[in-house]
C-alpha cells in the first residue's frame, strides 16, 4: 500500500514537472497563434478542393473567418484580381510540382488591395499522387506599396506628379514609342527665384503644382509634360500646328497661369516651340524650342523694364 501511495506521489511530482516545463512553450504557441505575421493553412485538391486546415491569423490578415473557406475553398480564387487568378487556377489544377514561391494580390471585402506571398509544399498520398499543398502566407502589402511607389517616383516627379527628367533622358535614348510628327514646348517661369526668396518656396510649389495642373486639363491626356529643371518643362503634343495656331496654344498655357494671383503677384512663364518629324531630330527639336523659350523671356524682360520705367 505505501508502495503505491509512493508510486503515485511520484507520478503527481512529475506531471506537475511536466506542466511547468511545458507552459512557457504553451504560452509561446497561444502568442504565435494569435499574432503571428504569417497565415499556414493545407490545402487538398484531390479528389475535391478542401481546406483540410487553416490558421486563426485568417481574419486578422484576410478579413474572413477560417470557416468561411472551409466552407468554400474557393474564396482564394473569386477574390484574386483578374491577371493573378491565373496563380491561384494553377494551384487548384494541381501544376506546381516543387516548392514554389508566388505573389498573388487580392482585393478584400472592403475594396482593398491585399497582397500575399506564397510559400507552396506539395504532399501526396502513399501510392506518390500529389493530394495537395501544405503553404505558410504572409501579408507583403506594405512592401509592394513601397515598391510600386519607388517605381513610380523612378518615372515621376514628387511635387506635380508629372514626368521627371530621369524619365525624359530614358524616352530621348529610345523614342521609338513617341508619336511622330509632334509639337514640342519648353516652358520656363519667369523670376521664379525671386519670387521663392520673397513668397517662401511653399508658394512656389503651389504655382508650379497649378501650372502642371492648368497644362493638363488644357492640352488632355495625349500631351506628356516632363519637369526639366526646378521650373522648367518639356511638353510634348502629338501633331503640328500652324503658327498661328501655336499662339493660341500658349496663350491657352499662359493665360490661366496669370490669374493666380500670391500677394498681388503674377508670375508668367516664357514659352518656345519646335515641330519635330522624326526620333533623330527630337534632341535637336527640344534645343530649338529651348532657343525660341529665351527669345520670349527676353522679350518678357524688357517688357517688364520698360514698364518700370513708365
Amino acid at each position: 500500500m505505501d508502495s503505491l501511495i509512493l508510486i503515485m506521489f511520484i507520478f503527481m511530482l512529475v506531471s506537475f514537472g511536466a506542466a511547468i516545463a511545458f507552459y512557457p512553450g504553451f504560452k509561446f504557441y497561444r502568442f504565435h497563434k494569435l499574432h503571428s505575421p504569417d497565415l499556414t493553412y493545407t490545402l487538398q485538391i484531390h479528389p475535391t478542393p478542401k481546406f483540410k486546415y487553416i490558421s486563426d491569423s485568417t481574419k486578422r490578415i484576410l478579413e474572413n473567418s477560417a470557416s468561411g473557406y472551409t466552407i468554400d475553398p474557393f474564396i482564394p480564387l473569386n477574390t484574386a484580381v483578374d491577371h493573378h487568378k491565373s496563380r491561384i487556377e494553377s494551384i487548384y489544377l494541381g501544376n506546381i510540382t516543387s516548392l514554389t514561391t508566388m505573389e498573388v494580390e487580392f482585393k478584400t471585402s472592403s475594396g482593398q488591395s491585399l497582397w500575399l506571398e506564397q510559400h507552396l509544399l506539395p504532399y501526396h498520398n502513399w501510392r506518390g499522387k500529389l493530394k495537395g499543398y501544405n503553404a505558410i502566407a504572409r501579408n507583403i502589402t506594405e512592401k509592394k506599396e513601397l515598391e510600386h511607389r519607388l517605381q513610380w517616383l523612378s518615372h515621376h516627379d514628387d511635387l506635380t506628379g508629372v514626368y521627371n527628367r530621369n524619365y525624359l533622358e530614358q524616352i530621348l535614348q529610345s523614342p521609338h514609342h513617341l508619336s511622330f510628327p509632334m509639337t514640342v514646348l519648353l516652358c520656363d517661369f519667369d523670376n521664379m527665384k525671386v519670387f521663392n526668396d520673397e513668397y517662401g518656396h511653399d508658394q512656389g510649389d503651389y504655382i508650379l503644382r497649378s501650372f502642371t495642373r492648368i497644362t493638363h486639363e488644357y492640352l488632355g491626356e495625349s500631351a506628356q509634360i516632363y519637369r526639366y529643371g526646378g521650373d522648367e518643362f518639356v511638353i510634348f503634343i502629338p501633331g503640328t500646328f500652324f503658327d498661328g495656331e501655336m499662339d493660341e496654344v500658349i496663350a491657352g498655357i499662359q493665360k490661366p497661369l496669370a490669374s493666380i494671383v500670391v500677394e498681388n503677384h503674377r508670375l508668367s512663364v516664357s514659352i518656345g516651340y519646335s515641330f519635330v518629324y522624326n526620333e533623330i531630330d527630337l534632341r535637336h527639336a527640344i534645343k530649338f524650342a529651348d532657343q525660341r523659350m529665351y527669345q520670349q523671356k527676353k522679350q518678357h524682360h524688357e517688357t517688364i523694364v520698360t514698364t518700370s520705367r513708365i
